[in-house]
């Protein structure tokens, strides 16, 4: 057992310094006793738990590494409540369906996979690459937790160590219950990729697990359930350097969805050349893929309002950044000084 009168200078001047002389006198009680071993490990629990309570009195939560973690209002860009094809789904969490056919709903207040198929391969279905530089925690633990709300079928978690995409290692667990489960993982040499997954383990088709929230954090245990509620303008604006749109949050990104709201919009009825600019809201990871919308029209096309004319004009020369789209317009002939060019677009430059 440790001697706790050493941390006594360091609380001798806090306001719960009693909390740490209870403790001493719990030490000291101890001695001489004749006590087996398992009542002075379960009486030096107890000082433990006693003493993690008086260092964290009000249980402040780590932070959380993961991005879009709060599943009970997840970050939801691309606008969908249902997805079932690998890829993207809420932001920032990748689906994979080659084991299981899993899809994936956004319910109320949490998220839930459902298993289409039987299988009884252990694959990551959920997933997120984590984009942070590990290699100065190289030899820390790290927890990842979900929180479960409910669940049939096997279910289990992994931290998944790369370098390069040389795979390294792995720690899993079963989701065995509901609540916080958690698993733990040390940084191996030269890791410089983590992925954190949710997988198929045994399940069988209409087998699924129910999600309220997720983390990733510093440490050996979860502090999941001391996070206060996500703050969901902040997750958006770190979500938004990997994927933006011009849409509003509502709606998904598709053709002809009848809506100019957040749309790229240029007057060019007074100029020579046509020339559309995206400033992204936030600056992007990496160089985005940009995906071109017409509002009004099932093409890629920018819209153009001449007047009461309408036409579709195609796009060239595009030039795009990690902080901007610059596109040229094939400008028709305008008949009035009012024309405007309409155009959705997406960013994408997720992982």
């Amino acid at each position: 057992m440790a001697n706790l009168k050493t941390i006594g200078p360091i609380i001798n001047d806090h306001p719960l310094n009693d909390n740490f002389n209870a403790i001493n006198d719990e030490v000291a009680s101890l001695a001489g006793t004749g006590r087996t071993t398992e009542t002075v490990k379960g009486n030096a629990d107890a000082i433990a738990a006693h003493l993690a309570d008086y260092v964290n009195p009000h249980k402040v939560a780590v932070k959380n590494i993961l991005h879009n973690w709060d599943f009970r209002n997840p970050i939801n860009q691309r606008g969908q409540s249902s997805y079932s094809a690998n890829g993207y789904t809420i932001d920032r969490w990748k689906l994979a369906t080659t084991y299981g056919s899993n899809v994936l709903t956004v319910e109320d207040g949490f998220i839930k996979l459902t298993a289409g198929a039987s299988t009884s391969t252990r694959s990551g279905c959920l997933i997120q690459i984590l984009e942070q530089d590990f290699l100065p925690y190289v030899g820390k633990t790290f927890t990842l937790s979900f929180n479960v709300s409910a669940y049939t079928g096997s279910w289990g978690s992994r931290i998944r160590f790369a370098d390069g995409g040389t795979y390294l290692g792995q720690a899993v667990a079963d989701i065995s219950e509901t609540g916080i489960v958690s698993v733990t993982g040390t940084i191996p040499a030269t890791c410089d990729t983590i992925r954190v997954e949710l997988q198929t383990v045994a399940i069988s088709a209409g087998d699924y697990l129910s999600l309220l929230g997720a983390k990733f954090e510093l440490g050996s245990k979860s502090t999941l359930s001391n996070d206060p509620p996500v703050d969901y303008g902040e997750q958006l604006a770190l979500c938004q350097r990997y994927y933006e749109k011009t849409f509003p949050l509502a709606i998904a990104p598709a053709q002809n969805v009848g809506d100019r709201a957040g749309a790229i919009i240029v007057n060019i009825g007074s100029i020579s050349y046509g020339y559309m600019c995206w400033e992204y809201k936030v600056r992007k990871r990496a160089t985005p893929t940009i995906t071109t919308y017409n509002p009004f029209a099932a093409n890629a096309n920018v819209f153009v309002w001449n007047e009461g004319v309408t036409t579709s004009e195609s796009l060239t020369n595009s030039t795009v950044s990690e902080t901007n789209y610059i596109v040229e317009i094939n400008r028709p002939t305008i008949n009035s000084s009012r024309a405007l060019a309409l155009l959705h677009a997406t960013a994408d430059a997720e992982l």
